[in-house]
């Protein structure tokens, strides 16, 4: 079974889409070890603010700051300029090589803040929520969501469709589903092959591509 290390290098061998240095292989490095950081980066960049600094308690800032037409990335006095479609190729990439795939049965909490308030207000007021993922790399309209997940504790329910979230709509993860086991190691290993083979995108990095086509008409 191949490592995330060895799918990445692949991918990078055949990639065009963003410039394949040492610098950007590092700063993936470390973005796969810290999925929030990843997640704060896109964050930052969808709410169109002007910079992001990742501040780790070992090792060097990484800075990242939004041009008009490019991403700035620092670390350590080096950098790199790439443009914003490198930049989301880059993401999509390292979120499809790197990122964690939660075991199925995990309990999570979601960050509400990322959700309609309509929704959360007529469904949960104050209250937590929380869903149990039931699904992982569900591929439909051509692209795929990270998980399917139901309402916890009421389960299945004719009047409630699964859930779609990607990863960085958990907030923190209540209980892990079972994954010590060779079948899920396998299981996870073959899923990242076939995403980067297929190239078929995630919905959510197809918004970070319609932001950018909108912020190229206007």
């Amino acid at each position: 079974m191949k490592t995330a290390e060895q799918i990445w290098k692949e991918y990078c061998d055949g990639n065009t889409a963003f410039p394949t240095t040492d610098f950007l292989h590092q700063i993936a490095f470390i973005l796969k070890n810290r999925p929030e950081v990843l997640g704060a980066i896109v964050k930052a960049f969808l709410d169109k603010k002007p910079n992001y600094i990742y501040h780790p308690r070992i090792g060097a800032d990484i800075e990242v700051t939004f041009l008009p037409k490019e991403v700035y990335i620092c670390r350590n006095e080096t950098e790199i300029t790439l443009s914003k479609s490198e930049f989301v190729h880059f993401l999509d990439g390292v979120d499809k090589v790197y990122s964690d795939i939660l075991p199925l049965g995990t309990l999570v909490e979601i960050d509400k803040e990322q959700l309609s308030q309509e929704l959360v207000v007529s469904l949960l007021g104050d209250e937590p929520l929380y869903v149990m993922i039931m699904g992982r790399k569900v591929v439909f309209d051509g692209a795929y969501v990270d998980y399917l997940a139901q309402f916890w504790p009421l389960g299945l329910q004719a009047e409630l469709p699964p859930m779609a979230i990607h990863k960085t709509m958990i907030k923190r993860i209540i209980a892990q589903g079972y994954a010590a086991s060779e079948k899920e190691s396998s299981y996870v290993g073959q899923l990242r092959e076939i995403l980067m083979k297929t190239a078929v995108p995630s919905h959510f990095y197809l918004r970070l591509q319609e932001e950018l086509d909108d912020e190229n008409q206007a």
